[in-house]
């Protein structure tokens, strides 16, 4: 007799793969019921969560239904079911034509039907006699798993300097102790490539000339690879990356976190579905992903850019439709967006509307209201 775990297709593939990580090395065999749709080359879910679950592809069945008719469906399901083979269901997915079809052919194994609810870590017996048979799920995703899930390839750096360092620039930066203007310069004309100090100094363009780099350097003990030029990693460093650190190094101590379940400057890899994106800072919390983006600041000419800040959340909203249900979108910042008048925009209310949570100046002027945000999450 060989146990196996059935599973409908759907566009939200986490439900699928909790349950799975959850009864791997419970059952022998993997039964997929999917659609055409589904099944497209750009668009396939099922090679998504085999690659999050690294499941035995030698071990995998694929029923292609029609998502409308159930009787059709029924039919087909019950050509494939075996009497010598214990099955458990799991409900998630699908269409409902398709559910019903499922429930009818699995009639007899109705105590081995489940459903995991979207966003919760549990799963429940449909037909509990009892009535209160709910279990919890004891395995949580990581962001490569929760990636994958979802079709989504990525590459990730790795953090510049440590945790001391990146405080102590926080610190300097929020008592302002550093010298902006020669920040800003690189942010403007070398954050793309690695420059030598040679060419900085001398910069036949007066905009583009940093006389005093090796005195700001030195003054800050910047620790680089190279003592005769900045890498493109440094300056990224310099320019704002310190901050995506700050945040990185914070969420991973206070939740936590593995190195797995924490990521840092996140590149999405252009594709049909997905537009080639920079995510600052992603981790994977409770089976849920949550995505940071990070500015040090919003203002130009002295006041809060009303553009950058829309440019900022929309982008962040987009994300959506690329990693399900359960995205939490933030943005951090190190400028005061707080309303100080009724004819100020709200960027709160703003930002709320497309579902992302706001956390700006205020709340890193007290470390302790950062440090409780980030607990809430739990």
């Amino acid at each position: 007799m060989a146990k196996v775990l059935v599973s409908l297709v759907s566009e939200q593939t986490i439900p699928n793969i909790l349950f799975i990580k959850e009864f791997i090395g419970k059952v022998d065999k993997f039964l997929f019921i999917t659609t055409s749709y589904m099944e497209k080359n750009d668009n396939n879910k099922i090679d998504w969560i085999l690659n999050s679950t690294n499941i035995d592809k030698s071990l995998v069945e694929r029923l292609v239904v029609n998502e409308s008719i159930v009787k059709e469906t029924e039919d087909l399901l019950q050509k494939s079911i075996s009497l010598e083979n214990e099955y458990f269901v799991n409900l998630t997915g699908g269409t409902k034509p398709m559910s019903i079809a499922v429930y009818n052919a699995f009639e007899n194994y109705r105590d081995n039907i489940f459903y995991v609810p979207i966003g919760k870590n549990s799963y429940i017996k449909i037909f509990d006699k009892v009535g209160n048979f709910q279990k919890d799920i004891d395995y949580r995703v990581n962001v490569k798993e929760y990636l994958n899930a979802y079709g989504v390839k990525f590459s990730n750096k790795m953090p510049v300097l440590g945790v001391s360092y990146t405080d102590v620039f926080f610190d300097r930066f929020m008592q302002s102790n550093l010298d902006y203007e020669v920040i800003e310069k690189l942010r403007l004309y070398y954050r793309n490539s690695d420059a030598t100090l040679e060419k900085i100094i001398n910069n036949s363009d007066e905009d583009k000339r940093i006389s005093t780099i090796k005195e700001f350097l030195s003054e800050i003990k910047f620790p680089t690879k190279d003592k005769s030029k900045l890498t493109k990693g440094e300056i990224e460093y310099l320019t704002g990356g310190w901050f995506e650190e700050y945040i990185y190094y914070k969420i991973q101590m206070i939740l936590s976190l593995s190195n797995d379940e924490v990521l840092l400057g996140v590149k999405l890899e252009k594709n049909q579905r997905t537009l080639d994106n920079d995510l600052d800072v992603v981790f994977t919390y409770n089976n849920a992903i949550h995505v940071i983006e990070c500015k040090t600041g919003m203002t130009e000419f002295g006041k809060v850019s009303t553009k950058l800040f829309n440019e900022t959340v929309y982008k962040a909203s987009a994300l959506r439709k690329n990693f399900g249900l359960t995205v939490n979108s933030y943005l951090f910042t190190l400028s005061s967006l707080e309303k100080k008048n009724s004819g100020e925009v709200d960027y709160f209310e703003r930002a709320s509307v497309l579902g992302i949570k706001l956390i700006d100046r205020n709340s890193f002027l007290d470390s302790s209201k950062l440090d409780d945000f980030i607990l809430s999450l739990r």
